[in-house]
């Protein structure tokens, strides 16, 4: 609200002074001040959000989507490319992982598999 009425610097105190219980919402968090700047013009701004955030959450492929649509505005073609190479990856080992999890569901692991 306050960012649509121009307050931008006030949009981001607001966002600050939040305390994020859970990893979401911090990254929750980070985007909305990063959208903040983005609707101000803001890109560098934004972008310099993004990364930072991302530097802490490497694998967040929220976070890496983001980066790769600012660098975007800013015309960092390889960047974009490289952070949806990133983001790629990130989605197959989530994609990895629940296979994993879908496929030993309710069977025994290998170690308990001699035991039976």
């Amino acid at each position: 609200m306050l960012a649509k009425k121009g307050d931008v610097d006030g949009a981001r105190r607001y966002l600050a002074s939040l305390k994020p219980e859970t990893r979401e919402r911090r990254i929750e968090l980070q985007q909305a001040d990063a959208q903040v700047l983005r609707d101000a013009g803001d890109y560098k701004g934004a972008y310099a959000v993004l990364t930072s955030a991302l530097a802490a959450e490497p694998n967040s492929a929220e976070l890496i989507y983001d980066v790769a649509m600012v660098a975007e505005k800013l015309d960092r073609l390889d960047e974009v490319e490289s952070q949806l190479d990133a983001l790629d990856r990130a989605q197959a080992r989530q994609c990895a992982g629940a296979q994993r999890a879908w496929l030993y569901a309710g069977r025994p692991h290998a170690a308990d598999r001699g035991r039976a």
